[in-house]
């Protein structure tokens, strides 16, 4: 299991995601929808479009307003290992037994 966590790479990712701007546009209430979560960046910037970028070192979202001014920095949340690739930490000898089926003709 440790070779396969090896094999992947968080940091590429995290990488990835910084070269890529993300445009929100601000709920009413002061909001932002990022990975299906709502997250305030402040009521006063209602109806307004911001741009979020990742901060691959710090693991945040950096958020900002068009022009670049910063905004606040949110945590990433729910993006590791596991959710991306699959790859768990159990290791396999404590995962239960299954029976895979065999295409066996009656």
């Amino acid at each position: 299991m440790e070779c396969e966590r090896q094999l992947f790479d968080e940091h590429r990712v995290y990488d990835y995601l910084a070269r890529i701007g993300l445009e929100r546009k601000v709920s009413s209430t002061g909001q932002i929808q990022l990975r299906g979560r709502w997250r305030g960046v402040g009521r006063a910037l209602g109806g307004q479009s911001v741009v979020v970028q990742c901060e691959p070192e710090s693991h945040e979202w950096v958020v900002q307003l068009e022009d670049g001014a910063y905004v606040k920095r949110l945590p990433i949340c729910g993006l590791n290992v596991t959710t991306l690739s699959g790859i768990t930490d159990v290791p396999i000898a404590e995962l239960p037994a299954i029976q895979l089926t065999l295409p066996l003709a009656a």
